[in-house]
């Protein structure tokens, strides 16, 4: 009768008939009454003692089948469709012997687990040792006081916490941590640790020492304070290049140097709009100059010593030179009587006020450019009459000219001029005049410009509501209000202005946003790139804002770089206000290029290169 053999799942492996044997499997099945059996069952002894050891694979494996492959030393077994090596693990002090790819040992000295790569241990973790205590990141998960879990990777040194990774928003666990009251976003340190800091140098800072960084004085730009910039030092202030002027403290006095041979120090107003030295400090000759360069220098007197010396029977000598201050008289001056008025005073140009003064009589010399019984008068409201003037009015008339101005008017005329103007017009016309001529004011043959109020109707046909003045060395014509129609522009870009959260260079990228209307932009290849600060505008929008940067949106503009570029090369962000040139295998878009440069830029270092700036 046949045998029926079974595997351990129960299905069927093979039936064996009497008197025979089955080599189904590895192992020879042997049947009923089959002649030698014994050496099979002895062969299949030994053969589950040894595992099949042998160099090649059993040709019949049952899935579980062991086999030791004599070729690597290595124990597998076979999971139904492949051999699988068996791998061992060791728990010792010391390293173990004999091991083979993919064996753990559990390192008791130093309580690590370690895995076997064909030559080596190789480290699975921890990364610290006994010996060492807890060090390293610990990822765990934190209740806060509200019950909600948050994962937190802890940074332990030596069984301390000296530092957490969040990034949630700040929350305080809910059991208590030593050195966190709260847990912020970002990596915290702990506050238990003695000098626990960031080491090394940051790029960037939102602030130091609790302040804003935006908070402080830029020491390599332009910058401005609304506090009281205070040195408390005797050294004092140094400015310029060469250290030119110092202001400093010697016990109770206080010094104002320009330390440059012969160099001047110059006290400078605003006169009128024009910027006009008051006060020149000469050098070279140690001497105080006012108003102009006169030849010898000014002491300085006090009113009482003034009053004896011009009142009373003395003499007030003038002699030489030209006088281009103010006399200013309450009284009458007598210059003596007819016929030996010696010291009567003549004047081809007088510039100044003359509060009365009578020239009336005989005797005069032929320097004098007034008639006979000519009487010049300035009243109480500050009116200056006189029956006949002659000579050039180089003052301001305010008030109204009835009579012919054939000499040159340096001045502004605000008042009407009902007679004709013939001479050469330097100053600004505001009021109503009759026939004007203009000529040319010098002999390079600038055209004259001049600024003419409503009503008045010139030689030059132009109306206006604005200060206009022209600059014939520079040729250059400024208005505060221009209306008309221009052929050309100096300059080369569009711009309007924007207010920005700090002062910033021209060239400098910047983006909408920051604490004011626009900032510097931070990010590498930013797609937020709205235009270039400009330094020369050919159109300038929302120009009467106040405290707004010029930025350039569309134009040729001079552009903050860092790296080399080439002429051609396609410009993005590169942080820090700055712009660079984009790279073939990045990602760029008409979001994030800021235009194309004109010019090459050799360095790495910043620099400037002039670009056509197309902002989308």
């Amino acid at each position: 009768m046949a045998y029926t053999v079974n595997k351990t799942n129960g299905t069927i492996l093979a039936t064996v008939a009497d008197g025979t044997i089955d080599t189904t499997s590895d192992l020879t099945l042997v049947g009923k009454n089959y002649a030698g059996y014994g050496e099979f069952l002895n062969e299949n002894s030994i053969k589950l003692l040894e595992n099949f050891a042998n160099s090649s694979a059993p040709s019949s494996p049952l899935a579980g089948q062991l086999w030791w492959d004599t070729t690597n030393s290595l124990m597998k077994t076979y999971t139904g469709t492949s051999w699988k090596t068996i791998s061992s693990s060791t728990s010792s002090a010391s390293t173990p012997t004999g091991s083979v790819t993919g064996d753990l040992w559990w390192d008791t000295t130093n309580g690590q687990l370690k895995v076997y790569n064909g030559t080596s241990f190789t480290l699975i973790g921890p990364s610290f040792t006994s010996g060492t205590g807890t060090s390293g990141a610990i990822v765990e998960t934190v209740t806060d006081s509200g019950a909600t879990d948050h994962v937190v990777v802890k940074l332990y040194t030596n069984n301390t916490l000296v530092a957490t990774v969040s990034k949630d928003s700040t929350f305080t666990p809910q059991s208590a941590i030593s050195g966190f009251s709260t847990i912020k976003p970002g990596i915290q340190l702990s506050t238990s640790v003695s000098n626990n800091k960031f080491q090394g140098t940051a790029t960037d800072s939102d602030a130091l020492g609790g302040i804003a960084a935006a908070n402080y004085l830029r020491s390599n730009a332009s910058d401005s304070t609304s506090g009281v910039l205070s040195i408390l030092n005797d050294t004092g202030l140094v400015v310029g290049v060469d250290s030119d002027l110092t202001v400093g403290v010697s016990g109770s006095d206080v010094s104002i140097s320009n330390t440059t041979s012969d160099g001047d120090i110059l006290i400078k107003v605003n006169d009128g709009g024009v910027t006009t030295t008051a006060m020149t400090i000469d050098g070279a000759t140690s001497r105080v100059l006012l108003a102009g360069s006169p030849t010898e220098s000014l002491g300085a007197a006090t009113k009482a010593y003034v009053d004896s010396q011009v009142s009373g029977a003395g003499s007030l000598l003038l002699t030489g030179g030209t006088m281009t201050g103010d006399i200013l008289v309450s009284g009458t001056v007598d210059f003596g009587s007819a016929g030996n008025r010696i010291n009567e005073v003549f004047a081809t140009d007088f510039n100044g006020k003359v509060s009365q003064v009578d020239v009336g009589g005989t005797g005069r010399s032929a320097a004098t450019t007034a008639t006979a019984n000519t009487i010049v008068a300035r009243d109480a409201s500050g009116d200056v009459y006189a029956t006949n003037f002659q000579g050039n009015l180089t003052g301001n008339v305010t008030g109204n000219v009835t009579g012919n101005i054939t000499g040159d008017v340096t001045g502004d005329v605000t008042g009407n001029v009902i007679g004709n103007l013939t001479g050469d017009v330097t100053g600004n016309v505001s009021g109503n005049a009759g026939t004007v001529t203009v000529t040319q004011n010098d002999t390079t043959n600038e055209t004259l410009y001049l600024m003419l109020a409503d009503g008045f109707s010139g030689a030059q046909g132009a109306e206006a509501d604005s200060d206009l003045t022209y600059n014939p060395s520079t040729n250059t014509l400024t208005a505060t209000n221009f209306a008309g129609t221009s052929s050309s522009a100096q300059y080369a870009d569009l711009a309007e202005k924007f207010r920005p959260d700090t002062t910033y260079a021209p060239g400098t990228i910047v983006a909408l946003g920051g604490v004011e209307e626009i900032t510097a932009v931070t990010e590498e290849l930013s797609d937020d790139v709205f235009g270039v600060i400009s330094n020369e505008p050919a159109y300038l929008m929302n120009a009467g804002q106040t405290g707004g940067a010029p930025v350039a949106i569309a134009g040729r503009v001079p552009v903050r770089c860092v790296g080399i570029i080439n002429k051609g090369d396609r410009l993005v962000s590169a942080g820090n206000g700055l712009a660079r040139a984009a790279h073939k295998s990045e990602s760029i878009s008409a979001f994030n290029v800021i235009g194309r440069a004109l010019t090459n830029k050799t360095t790495t270092s910043e620099g400037t290169v002039e670009a056509f700036v197309t902002i989308n």
